[in-house]
C-alpha cells in the first residue's frame, strides 16, 4: 500500500488517505486489538523542519501517537460496538512524489473469544436446515425465520405423539436480550427442554438467534422440525 503526496506547503493540498474496515463480529464488541505493519518513507520525506511531512494512523477514529518509519510497528485500538475496526492511514506532504509505503498489514484480537459455543451461519439466498444437537449450545447468524428450518429432532427426546399432546411451547422457553453485545436488544435465546418436564434440570440445550426478536406466539410461524422417530 502506498500513499504519494501531491505537494502543498505545510500540508495544504498535500493530504492523501486510505482506510479499510475489519469485521470481527458483535461477539467481540469493544475488545482490544493490535494493528501491526511495516512503514517506509521515500522520495525526500522530511521528519522535521519547515517542510516537515506527517503520517497519521487512526484506529476507529482514535489517532495513534509517535508514528515513525520502521518494521514491525504495533499500535493498540478497540473494536466498536459492532465488533468492527476501521483503520485509516493519512499522509500530509510538502512536495510532489513524497511517499509512505505500508506493508505486511495485520490486525488481531488481543484476547480472542474463549467460548466453545458453536456458531452456524445462514445464507441469505438459500433456505437452510439448521440441525441442533443436544450436547452443545449454538448461536445462529442470518437465520431466516420464514424459510429456514430449526431442526430440533436431535434435541427433543419425547416421541412425536408426546410433543403433539403436550404442545411444542412446553419444550421451549424464549428470552429476548442483547446476546451478541451490539448494544441492541434484538436477539432471542431459546432454551429447549429435552423431555418437556416442568423441572428441566440440566437436560436443556440453548439456541441463540441473532438479530431476531421472537417469543412463544411465533412458534406456529417458525419452521420447527421435531420429528425424532
Amino acid at each position: 500500500m502506498q500513499l504519494t503526496g501531491h505537494g502543498g506547503i505545510g500540508g495544504h493540498g498535500g493530504a492523501e488517505w486510505t482506510s479499510k474496515t475489519f469485521a470481527f463480529g458483535g461477539a467481540v464488541a469493544n475488545e482490544p486489538v493490535t494493528l501491526e505493519f511495516d512503514l517506509a518513507f521515500s522520495n525526500g520525506w522530511e521528519t522535521s523542519g519547515e517542510f516537515q511531512d506527517f503520517f497519521e494512523v487512526r484506529i476507529n477514529g482514535q489517532v495513534a501517537s509517535d508514528v515513525s518509519a520502521g518494521p514491525n510497528l504495533s499500535y493498540r485500538g478497540t473494536t466498536d460496538g459492532s465488533g468492527d475496526v476501521t483503520v485509516t492511514f493519512r499522509s500530509i506532504t510538502t512536495a510532489n512524489g513524497e511517499s509512505a509505503l505500508i506493508d505486511n498489514l495485520s490486525i488481531s484480537l488481543d484476547s480472542p473469544p474463549t467460548s466453545n459455543e458453536l456458531f452456524l451461519y445462514g445464507d441469505d439466498n438459500d433456505a437452510e436446515q439448521f440441525v441442533i444437537h443436544s450436547e452443545e449450545d449454538v448461536t445462529l447468524v442470518n437465520f431466516d425465520t420464514i424459510s429456514d428450518v430449526l431442526d430440533l429432532s436431535e434435541v427433543i427426546t419425547d416421541s412425536d405423539g408426546d410433543v403433539d399432546s403436550n404442545g411444542l411451547a412446553e419444550y421451549l422457553n424464549f428470552v429476548q436480550g442483547d446476546f451478541d453485545d451490539d448494544g441492541i436488544i434484538d436477539d432471542t435465546q431459546i432454551t429447549i427442554d429435552h423431555d418437556g418436564e416442568s423441572d428441566p434440570g440440566t437436560d436443556t440445550t440453548v439456541v441463540t438467534i441473532q438479530d431476531e426478536t421472537l417469543n412463544e406466539t411465533d412458534i406456529d410461524d417458525l419452521n420447527i422440525d421435531y420429528q425424532n422417530n
